[in-house]
Order: structure tokens, then sequence, then C-alpha cells
């Protein structure tokens, strides 16, 4: 009972975001995210060729944002 009126709470959280936000920010041709990631990804050998450790974890963050980016344009 509690977790069905959270779930509907979370889920009209949810709707409110995404008329007002984000479907005001994303861009209306998917090509422009596809591109976009692919910006965000051609650092991402250079740091892998560099073997640091901080030279991962930013590897690693960029390659998670490409991905939502290849995600949204679905």
């Amino acid at each position: 009972m509690v977790l069905g009126k959270l779930k509907d709470k979370v889920e009209r959280v949810g709707r409110k975001i995404l008329e007002k936000g984000l479907v005001r920010v994303m861009p209306r041709n998917p090509n422009v995210l596809t591109i976009s990631s692919l910006i965000i990804t051609l650092p991402t050998p250079y740091l892998m060729w560099l073997h640091h450790y901080w030279a991962y974890v930013l590897a690693f963050i960029l390659l998670l944002i490409a991905s939502a980016f290849d995600m949204l344009d679905a």
C-alpha cells in the first residue's frame, strides 16, 4: 500500500521532469546525440594508453556518459 503510493508519486514527478525539462533540452534529431557520444568517446583510447588510475576512472566515466547518450537517441 505504502509502496504503491510512493511509486505513483515517483512516476508523477518523473513525468513532470520529462515533460518540462528533458524534452526541451533534448535535440529533435537523434543523430546529434549519436555524434556527440562519438565525440565524447574519442579521448578514451589515449586515456587507456596512459596507464594511470585516474585515466582509467576518467575513461570509464566518459564511456558511461556516451552510452547514456546512445540510449537516449533510440
